[in-house]
């Protein structure tokens, strides 16, 4: 009988590549500052001195350093060994061999004032930063006559993004204890605690699931909300092109790691490009209710850096004197984070002030309507009521002044709050005296000769709303409304006081739109009488406009209709064409094609 203790055994064909060792890395920012008039002429002098050849055998700078005013790029590079490991069935991981790589450090130097420039650090183990690097950037930073700084990250930023926004995901925290009076007390009267999660008292470090859910620092953050907060461990989602986990690491002296996956860099050119729109991300998920302070320099998509240090906490009156002067230039990212700062002094604002952010908010509408939009939703819960009506005519021909994209944004977005005085300045927008038959003339050509299918379909929503509208009694309730479950080109509102309009007892009307090249199948037809039949106690109403017709047998779904207690009314560009060249009246052509679909 074999012996299987005597058969040779060669590890080697045990191992397999393993992808554990490489499934995760790190992303790495350290932040510094330089304080003093930096000069970018004198460095790049120095850097120059300290270059490397392009055989890299060496550490120190490589060959390409850029200057592009406020900012000086440049590319710090070392030798250094990885090990390429390997698993065995057992998940045992080997070293296997030994590669000499070249890794990067990159360098960037933004001069966000006179005496003050920002040094971001990407990339680098803290080691190599903290023993090599830091020493020669203290060395640039002499050689131009200034001084190297550790940067500080505001606890505010820390605190928003530890106790709010990613609080169930807090896995460690460490406090500074000399600023706690009750730390100890609090900890020895929370010993049942101890069972749930882990944490060291002299350090002030704790770690454990969901940490800051815990009533032991619930108890310690409210008691004491103005105690250290030294570093944290949490997470967070990104949904790019596949939903991702990013965990991070914070320190409040200016060290960020980032643990990603390869999934999430393939959407990234570099590290230095993934870095960046990771602290945008950190950024705006704390700015829910932080101010920005930093005044904004850079061009676009260098934007998110510099707020990152410039986190603060200020009165009303500081808030409205900063937002005047982030108003001259439309600041939206600043403006935003000081309105949501309003925000939470929303019962403390005079009606001077209310009136004053709505004076803003129209003057951004009118001179530049894009931004505008973005602000908007970030005005509406602050801005006078008394106002809005004062200046609701001068709203109204501002709204008739925009183009027919800007239009349709504003009109779904004004809707969308469900707040009368904003609906009232819709109404008013669209209402008789403003759509006349050369007005809808002009609406339907747009409709007709647009190439984007997208904008065809959004068009013909506003030439309808323009439409029906025309008809005394009829309002726009929602464009575009969008459930879980369906969705509705055009509400409308129907008071019209009329017998023949009052017998059919629908509130409101439903209108389909389709600006198809071919023709709307029964099939769509079909779909939306289910939309009508669905809101039955609300509408028993619904006009379904296609452009280029109907084919066969939509005729008998609008039949079917009138047997299911409600009406359809299928109207074709053709028709519409013949109204507009007709002296029919609106009332006239409608009720005709309701009496056809009756029949």
């Amino acid at each position: 009988m074999k012996n299987d203790t005597n058969d040779d055994f060669d590890i080697i064909d045990k191992i397999v590549p393993s992808d554990k060792e490489f499934g995760f890395r790190q992303l790495s920012l350290q932040i510094s500052i330089i304080k003093g008039n930096f000069s970018f002429e004198k460095s790049k002098q120095y850097l120059n001195r300290n270059l490397i050849s392009d055989s890299i055998n060496n550490e120190g700078f490589e060959r390409s350093i850029q200057i592009r005013k406020p900012e000086l790029i440049a590319y710090y590079c070392k030798e250094g060994k990885r090990t390429n490991r390997f698993s065995t069935p057992t998940s045992k991981i080997i070293p296997k061999t030994l590669k000499v790589i070249t890794e990067y450090c990159t360098l960037r130097f933004l001069k966000e004032s006179k005496f003050k420039t920002t040094v971001y650090i990407y990339g680098g183990s803290e080691r190599f930063i903290d023993s090599v690097l830091k020493k020669v950037l203290k060395k640039i930073a002499i050689f131009s006559g200034c001084k190297l700084i550790n940067a500080k990250i505001p606890q505010l930023l820390i605190r928003r993004l530890c106790l709010t926004s990613h609080r169930n995901s807090v896995e460690l925290i460490k406090i500074d204890p000399s600023k706690s009076k009750n730390y100890a007390k609090i900890l020895k009267e929370e010993e049942t605690e101890k069972q749930r999660y882990e944490f060291v008292i002299k350090e002030g470090l704790f770690k454990g699931h969901k940490i800051m859910n815990s009533s032991m620092m619930i108890r310690l953050f409210s008691e004491e909300p103005n105690i250290d907060i030294v570093q944290f461990k949490s997470s967070f989602e990104i949904t790019l092109t596949k939903k991702s986990r990013i965990k991070y690491e914070l320190t409040s002296n200016g060290k960020i790691n980032f643990s990603i996956n390869q999934i999430f860099m393939n959407n990234f050119a570099d590290e230095f490009e993934a870095t960046e729109y990771l602290l945008e991300r950190l950024e705006k998920d704390a700015r829910s209710q932080i101010l920005l302070t930093e005044t904004r320099t850079m061009s676009k998509g260098q934007q998110g850096l510099p707020h990152f240090l410039g986190f603060a906490s200020h009165d009303i009156d500081s808030l409205f004197s900063m937002l005047n002067t982030h108003m001259n230039n439309i600041d939206v990212m600043a403006i935003s984070a000081i309105l949501s700062d309003l925000r939470t002094h929303e019962h403390s604002l005079k009606d001077s002030q209310k009136i004053q952010l709505g004076e803003y908010y129209f003057l951004t509408i009118k001179n530049d309507p894009a931004k505008a939009l973005e602000l908007s939703y970030a005005f509406h819960s602050l801005i006078s009521e008394p106002y809005f009506e004062e200046k609701s005519d001068e709203f109204v021909q501002l709204f008739r002044r925009m183009n027919s994209d800007t239009l349709l944004a504003f009109t779904e977005l004004f809707l969308n709050t469900n707040m009368p005085l904003f609906n009232n300045i819709i109404r008013k927008v669209f209402c008789n005296d403003f759509i006349t038959k050369k007005e809808l003339q002009l609406s339907w050509n747009e409709c007709l000769n647009e190439k984007n299918s997208n904008k065809k379909g959004r068009y013909l929503e506003l030439f309808l709303a323009k439409l029906f509208v025309g008809l005394n009694g009829i309002e726009i309730d929602k464009i575009n409304r969008n459930t879980k479950s369906e969705e509705i080109d055009l509400t409308l509102i129907n008071r019209v006081k009329d017998t023949f309009w009052m017998q059919f007892n629908s509130p409101f009307i439903f209108v389909e739109a389709k600006n198809w090249t071919n023709k709307v199948s029964a099939k769509e037809v079909k779909l939306f009488k289910a939309k009508v039949s669905d809101h039955i106690n609300h509408t028993r109403m619904g006009f379904f406009i296609a452009i280029n017709g109907f084919t066969k047998g939509s005729d008998i779904e609008q039949i079917r209709s009138v047997k299911d207690n409600s009406i359809i009314v299928l109207i074709t560009g053709n028709d519409v064409v013949k109204y507009l060249d007709s002296d029919l009246s609106l009332r006239k052509f409608l009720e005709k094609k309701i009496g056809d679909a009756i029949k």
